[in-house]
């Protein structure tokens, strides 16, 4: 009778493990028990020490070690009706990696299919233009080891995303670029002596010595070829065949048939035109890496922005630090002044004034008190409360932002470039010509066949169609450099000058994002001010720090205050005292004015009161954003398109704001996610949408949208969705960087047309042998520099 691998019979198996009680063929022992695995053996230990062994199956600490594959023997604890279908959300992990050796999205396609084939893996996108793969498995079927074992099997290498000490490519492309273009140029040096040889008499008798040196050279080439040779083994295992295919056929063919020549005394070698080939195609490369969107970045930033631990009310009212994973929906959490709230919450008590920046964009800081919602992942400014939790990490609304930018960059940078499509269809093309030149030529004989082969191979090797477009990415990635303009995603570049509706963040993207006074201190003496500035110190209240900073004074000594939470300062100076907060403040001290009645919509107003001797003075300071210098030109300059403000701020300030710059319209109060709704709502219409943002609040707009931009003062994460940088506020940079894409989106085409009629003009000559590989190489040679010299009209 045969044996399941998990039900050995006694005697092979031994004693049953203390925990799952499967029978167990380990050697694991402890005071006399076995257990099955190292995973059995601690859920054990730890249920021993708290006295929790009775219902040890059933609880929730091995059921927690089950689900993330911890214990081995999982079939053990009941079958599941579907390996895939059954398993939960919570039981499902994400996995972010960054790989290295992507040469095509045909490389991309492959990982897919391979990781997306094997056990345990629900959804899996490898997109080319990031060198990411977003990974969704069931730890239970799989794991983080298993999967990064598969992709390196296929000639790749992973790297988890959070791992810090990935900051930059591998030097190994340059490297290897640099030394195939140093062997291509003595090649070339070294053929000299022998096509001369070919017209007249033998060189005193050099020529096959020459042709020996070449060798030597031509040898260390193709191991530099040698990833394109694995690139092109798996993807001819999917059935794939790429530009690699191309190249590998005409490197090794090259090489075999002058070796060939070699050992029968002739010197009719193509060395040279094979590592010409090499390097083109490694130059290509590096020309395209340098340019990678780094999406990576941002989501390792993300996941960095949300709070790991947080300050935990037990029900005996003791308070204490606990991991995020631990809080569960209606547990209390506390929140202290300069502490990132943990997750979305309800005030339960206390107040304060929190930075929602984070999700609005807004300047001021946002009041809070009992029975205010808040938000994971906001900052505490001022003020201490406790709060009820409304949801877990999982599904917080911090959370929800990571999801979406994930989403949308799946969805935006798995677009097929035109150069892969049309690949696509060249590549099977060029090897039918191939083969059909050698079937030809073996009519008059064997080594006509041959060259004629190699002939249509290299003048069809994807050296010019590699280079046709990133030559010309490169130049306009410098000339948009030294205007101001940083290009990050390169397939921005193909849409940039076709965009329809342009949106504009408001805080920190057309306005400075620094919240100061901008109306109202000029009305105080010096010595007041000096007052004003000493009492504003005493506070960490935003509006007190915006009133600080906005004063160039010294500020006074002596000067005692008190807060009071929700109202302001009340201070005392040499005999004076002086009141500065709300309204409020100043009624329940018994300083009132009419003019307290006129509250300005759109800035935050500051009351301050100075009543010495009999005498008061009664001030309104307005704090509010000012707009940057040069962003009306900046927005006015974009003309014909439609222009739209898009604000978390009140609308009366977003109005205002609008108004001034010259906006065609405006949104007010959008959070991120109503932000992107509208941007897929535009999209959907058929417009080509490009939006400049600058915080996290932006970032699922700046993902959805076709073209993400984002100035030098934006957030990290912002910058790192970002498809362009703009590090100027001259008016001129857009309008320029839109003129000179259309330009260069003209040249690529003018490159794409030349390097493709020079493959089909040549590839007809080879066919019938009136193009000998030597010319076919020289061909290739001179197809690839005129995109380069093309590409220098940028």
């Amino acid at each position: 009778m045969q044996t399941s691998v998990l039900q050995q019979t006694p005697s092979a198996a031994g004693s049953r493990c203390a925990l799952c009680k499967a029978e167990s063929v380990s050697e694991l022992q402890e005071e006399g028990r076995s257990f099955c695995c190292p995973g059995c053996l601690a859920v054990y230990n730890i249920l021993k020490a708290k006295g929790e062994l009775a219902a040890a199956q059933d609880h929730p600490l091995t059921k927690a070690a089950l689900r993330f594959g911890i214990l081995s023997n999982h079939s053990l604890f009941g079958e599941k009706e579907s390996e895939e279908s059954d398993s939960s959300a919570e039981e499902r992990l994400k996995l972010y990696i960054d790989l290295e050796g992507l040469w095509c999205p045909s490389c991309g396609e492959i990982i897919r299919l391979t990781l997306f084939n094997g056990p345990g893996v629900s959804k899996c996108v490898v997109d080319f233009a990031t060198d990411l793969a977003f990974i969704e498995y069931n730890p239970l079927l799989t794991s983080k080891e298993t999967l990064f074992g598969k992709i390196k099997e296929l000639g790749y290498t992973p790297h988890v995303i959070e791992d810090s000490a990935r900051k930059k490519a591998s030097p190994a492309l340059k490297i290897r670029m640099a030394l195939a273009s140093f062997l291509a140029i003595n090649l070339m040096m070294l053929s000299s002596p022998i096509y001369v040889s070919y017209f007249v008499s033998d060189i005193e008798g050099f020529g096959y010595l020459f042709a020996l040196l070449s060798l030597v050279f031509a040898a260390p080439a193709v191991v530099l070829a040698l990833p394109l040779f694995l690139r092109c083994y798996h993807q001819l295992r999917f059935g794939i065949v790429g530009m690699e295919a191309l190249v590998t056929v005409g490197v090794s063919t090259a090489f075999i048939l002058s070796c060939i020549n070699l050992i029968k005394g002739s010197y009719h070698i193509y060395f040279d035109s094979m590592a010409v080939v090499v390097a083109l195609v490694l130059v290509g490369k590096a020309i395209e890496s340098e340019a990678k969107f780094s999406a990576k970045e941002s989501m390792m930033r993300l996941m960095r922005a949300t709070p790991k631990r947080a300050r935990k009310k037990f029900a005996e009212g003791e308070v204490r630090f606990v991991s995020i994973k631990e809080v569960a929906v209606g547990d209390i959490l506390v929140a202290h002044v300069g502490e990132k709230i943990a997750l979305d919450g309800l005030v339960l008590t206390g107040s304060g004034a929190v930075d929602e920046s984070l999700m609005t964009g807004e300047a001021r800081p946002v009041s809070k008190k009992e029975g205010s919602r808040l938000v994971g992942g906001t900052f505490l400014q001022a003020g201490n409360f406790e709060y009820r939790v409304l949801e877990v990490a999982s599904r917080g609304t911090l959370q929800k932002l990571i999801d979406t930018i994930e989403d949308d960059l799946g969805k935006k940078l798995s677009e097929v470039k035109l150069i892969d499509r049309i690949s696509e269809l060249f590549v099977p093309f060029a090897f039918a010509v191939s083969l059909a030149a050698f079937a030809m030529g073996s009519l008059y004989s064997f080594e006509e066949g041959l060259e004629r082969f190699l002939s249509v191979v290299l003048i069809s090797c994807p050296c010019a169609i590699g280079i046709a477009i990133p030559i010309v990415e490169s130049a306009l990635l410098n000339a948009l450099s030294a205007a101001g303009v940083l290009v990050r995603n390169r397939r921005a570049l193909h849409l940039i000058g076709r965009e329809s509706v342009f949106l504009f963040d408001k805080t920190g993207t057309v306005t400075e994002g620094k919240f100061e006074a901008v109306n109202g201190l000029e009305q105080f003496s010096t010595k007041e001010l000096e007052v004003i500035k000493a009492l504003a110190s005493l506070s960490l209240h935003p509006l007190s720090l915006a009133i600080y900073r906005s004063i160039n004074t010294l500020p006074a000594t002596n000067v005692t205050a008190e807060e009071l939470p929700g109202l302001g300062l009340a201070g005392h100076y040499e005999g004076a005292r002086i009141l500065m907060g709300s309204s409020e403040l100043l009624r329940l001290k018994g300083v009132y004015t009419e003019d307290m009645q006129q509250e300005n919509g759109l800035a935050t107003t500051v009351w301050i009161a100075i009543e010495k001797e009999g005498q008061r003075t009664v001030r309104r300071v307005l704090l509010g954003d000012k707009v940057k210098k040069g962003m009306r030109e900046f927005i006015c300059g974009l003309k014909g398109l439609t222009t739209v403000l898009v604000s978390g701020d009140a609308e009366e300030t977003v109005k205002s704001v609008a108004q001034e710059c010259g906006f065609s319209s405006w949104k007010s109060r959008f959070n991120p996610l109503e932000k992107r709704m509208l941007v897929e709502e535009l999209k959907e219409g058929g417009d080509v949408v490009a939006m400049m943002g600058d915080g996290i609040n932006d970032a699922p707009a700046l993902t959805s949208a076709h073209i993400g931009i984002s100035v030098a003062s934006a957030s990290d994460i912002a910058i790192s969705v970002s498809d362009i940088l703009v590090t100027t506020e001259k008016s001129e940079a857009l309008s320029f960087m839109r003129h000179l894409a259309l330009s260069a989106q003209k040249i690529m085409r003018q490159n794409l047309f030349w390097a493709f009629f020079y493959n089909a003009i040549g590839m007809l000559l080879a066919l019938f042998g009136l193009l000998n590989p030597l010319y076919a190489a020289f061909a290739m040679a001179i197809s690839s520099l005129m995109c380069v010299l093309n590409a220098k009209r940028i």
